[in-house]
């Protein structure tokens, strides 16, 4: 989409571009703000709701297992905040960058 919007920066499909962007960027922080909200208020009924619609098959192992060793619940936290903040950043991103790309092109 980039390409052509480059290529063919008409007012028309630059109008398009920018919904997508803004609206792609508004509905990933919408969605992580659900999954956020969840965790926070029942996490072991959404953690468990992610592992069945991703069918990881056996994901509980016992405690003395090498994978809870080799990864334990502080590595699974630390890694999904990251992704969770650099999620939110790149879809806020997406948003500034439809609303500069809108406000130059609406003065044309």
């Amino acid at each position: 989409m980039l390409y052509l919007w480059v290529y063919n920066s008409n007012k028309e499909y630059t109008k398009h571009f920018t919904k997508i962007l803004k609206y792609g960027g508004v509905l990933t922080i919408a969605l992580i703000g659900f999954i956020l909200l969840s965790l926070k208020f029942n996490f072991y009924s959404t953690f468990a709701i992610f592992h069945k619609l991703l069918s990881f098959g056996q994901w509980q192992f016992p405690y003395t297992s090498n994978m809870i060793k080799m990864f334990p619940g502080e590595f699974f936290y630390d890694i999904g905040i990251r992704i969770f903040l650099w999620s939110i950043v790149s879809a806020v991103v997406l948003v500034v960058i439809s609303y500069v790309i809108n406000r130059k092109y609406s003065k044309k």
